[in-house]
């Protein structure tokens, strides 16, 4: 079981599950990686929610699209691909999210995608090991949701409301 951070720094040029029970945190856990690591110098991370894979292309942003496509047409992007949602989007189909799975795990980019630990097993099974490893991320602790706070507040320029929020 990892937190977060951790889990970056050690696996981030990887494709990866990342499981948890509902309510432990993975879309704020993914959401946390693209404010703070989303614009830096160093390294990109894009976040997409699964969704966007089952939408027609015209309802999609300009960003969507741009992650969409490189997955879909094998565009290296550079950089990590945070999917979420995976078992909202596509609830029991796992044909189709097995489908995604696989386009998105044989791509040319690295690739996390989030799901609850009941959907995995399914999944699991037909993706042909495009995900070299399954991590379980932690439950969200009082300062771990602090320190999510306060990155979104830099990036937002709000950094001075953050006192109030906290209260």
């Amino acid at each position: 079981i990892y937190d977060i951070e951790i889990l970056y720094s050690r696996f981030s040029n990887q494709n990866l599950f990342i499981t948890s029970p509902a309510g432990y945190g993975k879309t704020t856990a993914l959401k946390y990686l693209f404010l703070k690591y989303g614009n830096s110098e160093d390294s990109r991370v894009y976040f997409i929610s699964a969704s966007a894979f089952l939408l027609s292309r015209n309802r999609l942003s300009h960003y969507q699209k741009a992650i969409r496509t490189a997955v879909e047409k094998n565009i290296a992007i550079g950089g990590l691909i945070l999917i979420d949602g995976l078992e909202e989007a596509f609830t029991s189909n796992y044909i189709e999210a097995s489908n995604l799975l696989q386009k998105a795990g044989m791509s040319n980019n690295n690739i996390w995608v989030a799901c609850r630990s009941e959907y995995l097993a399914h999944l699991k099974e037909s993706t042909n090991s495009c995900y070299e490893d399954i991590a379980e991320i932690q439950n969200w602790s009082k300062e771990d949701f602090y320190a999510l706070i306060d990155t979104f507040a830099k990036n937002v320029n709000q950094a001075d409301r953050l006192e109030e929020v906290k209260k």
